[in-house]
């Protein structure tokens, strides 16, 4: 069995559509729920810029780009933890 490894897990030095330098930084649970939690403050105090209420969180299955929140062997739930946590300590619906 061959175990696939991240993008960022290997050495790419180059973006190869812009041949820009890339840094690539796969962000852990917390980082990732900090960012939503940031995202969730800014759209209440931003109500006229949200009416849809909503935040996009990119590529729940990316994981060859280093954007997953799936269960993984290495960090199981822990993204998907973090994010709940804050989902369940911030108000962001209407009827908050």
């Amino acid at each position: 069995m061959c175990a696939a490894r991240p993008a960022n897990d290997r050495d790419i030095t180059n973006d190869q559509t812009t041949n820009a330098m890339v840094d690539h930084h796969a962000l852990d649970g917390r980082e990732l729920a900090g960012h939503l939690g940031r995202a969730l403050d800014w759209m209440r105090q931003h109500p006229d810029a949200t009416p849809a209420r909503a935040v996009i969180i990119y590529a729940w299955n990316e994981n060859d780009e280093g954007g997953w929140l799936v269960p993984t062997l290495g960090e199981g739930t822990a993204r998907l933890d973090a994010l709940a946590k804050v989902l369940k300590d911030k108000p962001h619906g209407k009827g908050e």
